[in-house]
């Protein structure tokens, strides 16, 4: 479905920048969710490069990468 819109295989869901320079990769999975080859790629390179790339599978998942990367945030995170 993201191919027809353009999106690149392999590149994650989100992108999360804060700061000034400060960015990170967040790839959305299910309980069983596992990265395909082209993701796995992609989180190498983000890697080599020193670029934060998180898999989360729930939204525990997200705050924990928040709070774990000192990112700034107004909310709670609360979604229902």
């Amino acid at each position: 479905m993201m191919k027809k819109t353009g999106t690149l295989a392999g590149v994650p869901d989100l992108l999360v920048m804060w700061g000034i320079g400060r960015s990170g990769w967040i790839e959305l999975k299910s309980d069983k969710g596992t990265l395909t080859e082209e993701q796995q790629w992609f989180r190498n390179r983000m890697q080599m490069i020193g670029m934060p790339h998180r898999i989360a599978k729930s939204m525990d998942d997200i705050r924990a990468m928040v709070r774990e990367g000192g990112i700034p945030c107004r909310e709670s995170l609360n979604v229902s």
